[in-house]
């Protein structure tokens, strides 16, 4: 029993870690469908996202442990 409430609390940590993830992603897609939607062309340099995602993603630990 002790456990799985050990197992469950370990991933719902990962899952609320990786929100900042999920949340990049979904709004790269939006904005992607928009641009598309409107006839633009996708401006998109993939050269400093990576870093902004993983600061964020960082950011996101700190202050999820520090409010908990």
């Amino acid at each position: 029993m002790i456990l799985r409430l050990k197992l469950y609390q370990l991933l719902l940590k990962i899952g609320i870690y990786l929100l900042p993830l999920g949340a990049f992603m979904l709004g790269w897609w939006f904005w992607m469908v928009i641009c598309r939607f409107l006839g633009r062309a996708l401006l998109y340099s993939p050269h400093g996202h990576p870093s902004q995602i993983l600061f964020s993603v960082f950011v996101w630990v700190f202050v999820a442990e520090l409010y908990r």
